[in-house]
Formats: structure tokens, sequence, C-alpha cells
């Protein structure tokens, strides 16, 4: 038995099968219609159906065109860009001093500041485009550590900038001097003075060597030796000639015969007034 509905509600419905509607006499659903895209442009007049298929057709050509835009600034700006400049071939120095100087004096001095070696002469010229100096009526002194040096001069010098070396042109004359500590007699030929006279002599002070290729006199009080090319140690004091060697050696009684040593002669005007210790 049900309990009574309460007051205020409404009695609830049988739902017992007798109370229900027959199947029969349920009336199907209407399908769903498929929207058309194209459903506003068949309405309207044909003017607005012109306008919104040209507005369709231009929104679904719109990617292509931004496409194109883009591909055409882009060609736009590689045609605008200016091409870089070709690196520019480096200006070839010329052959032409950068400095000069009249009447010097340059020395060299070791790591423990003993003086190597000295330069000087009437003229220098300094050349960038080669790093050389060329000298005019050079004169040059070389010492060592046991105290014997080599003096030289000649009528023009060509010498690296980092003064590795030197070669001497016309009327070379270069100068061993004795070692001034030695003991030994002064008429001993390794301790005397020597002398090489030539048209062109190279000097390598650091190595203290001397080079020829051209014919060279070495000479001392008795001696006199020619030959066609020369090699020299001063370290060592060895002398190496070569090509038609030939020479006189002459006692000491018959040195006089010998034509004396360039230091023995008055030198020159221009030499004398710079001469170097």
């Amino acid at each position: 038995m049900k309990p009574p509905p309460r007051s205020g509600e409404p009695a609830p419905a049988d739902s017992g099968l007798a109370d229900e509607a027959p199947f029969a006499e349920l009336r199907p659903l209407a399908p769903l219609r498929r929207r058309d895209a194209r459903a506003p442009a068949a309405v309207g007049p044909w003017p607005l159906r012109l306008y919104v298929r040209a507005w369709d057709a231009m929104l679904g050509s719109l990617p292509v065109l931004l496409l194109a835009v883009l591909a055409g600034l882009s060609w736009w700006l590689v045609r605008s860009t200016p091409e870089p400049e070709a690196d520019a071939p480096e200006r070839a120095l010329r052959h032409v001093p950068d400095y000069t100087m009249q009447h010097f004096a340059m020395s060299a001095y070791g790591a423990d500041g003993r003086l190597q070696h000295r330069l000087a002469g009437e003229a220098l010229r300094h050349y960038p485009d080669t790093q050389t100096l060329e000298i005019d009526a050079i004169r040059m002194v070389g010492f060592d550590t046991g105290g014997q040096l080599l003096r030289g001069r000649a009528e023009r010098g060509w010498s690296r900038e980092d003064g590795s070396e030197l070669r001497l042109n016309g009327k070379v004359i270069i100068q061993r001097e004795r070692l001034l500590s030695s003991n030994a007699p002064a008429d001993d030929l390794g301790a005397g003075r020597l002398e090489f006279l030539g048209e062109r002599l190279d000097v390598f002070p650091e190595r203290k060597t001397l080079h020829s290729s051209l014919p060279v006199t070495l000479r001392d009080r008795r001696s006199e030796v020619h030959g066609g090319s020369l090699d020299y140690d001063h370290v060592q004091r060895v002398a190496v000639l070569a090509g038609g060697v030939r020479g006189r050696f002459l006692p000491p009684e018959d040195a006089s015969r010998l034509a004396p040593l360039a230091t023995d002669a008055a030198p020159p005007a221009s030499a004398a007034s710079a001469a170097l210790p």
C-alpha cells in the first residue's frame, strides 16, 4: 500500500504499462539537416552571392598570396643588399727610406751589458719594405769576451734590421786586432794583426764569421796571401782560402818589402774624423 502524498506535491504518475501510449502512436524524429557551406550564397540577391563566393575564394588563396609576397620581398632584399667589397690588394711598399740619419753611430750590447759590436757612418737609410739598412762610409767594430776585436770599413754597407748580417762593399778593409790580454809574442801570426782586403765581405756578428765569394787578400807584417774566396772563423782564428790561392812569406828582416798595413798608413780625412775606438 503506497503512502499518501505529502501536501503540495503532485501525485506520482502511474508507471503501469496500461497507462503508456502504444508504440504505434510514437512519431520518429526528423532527420538532421546537413549544413551546406554554400547555403548563405543560396539566399539573397545575386550580387550578394557573387560577393560571398569571391570572399571565400580570396580566403582560400590567402596563404598562397602571402607566400608569394614573402618570396618577392626576399628576392628584393637579396638584390638590394650591397655585395661585400673584395679585399683590396695590399699596397706594395715602395723601396724608399722611411727615415735617414747623418753622421750616426749605433751600438749593440749583450745580456751581460758588454759592448758586442758598433756601427757608424756618414749616412744611414732605413727601408721598411725589406727591413734593411744602407750605410755610406761605414765603419764597424766587433768585440769578443777574450779581448780580441775586428775593425772594418768600406765605402758602402748593407745590414739587416736585426743586425744578424752585415755586407761591406767597395774597398773593404777588415782588421783582426791582437788579443789585448794575450802573452803571445808580437811576431806570432795567431796573436798579431791580420788584414782582410777585398771588394766585398759579409760579416755575421753573432757567429763572428766572415765570408766572401770574391777575391780576397790576407796579410800581416810578414806575409800576404790571395784567394778567390774566403771563410773566416774569428773564434777559432781559422781562415780558409780557395780558388787560385797564392802568397808571399818573408822573414822578419825583409818584412819592409811588403806594403804597409792600412793602420800604419795615414787614414783618409773622412775616416780619421770619425775613427772608432
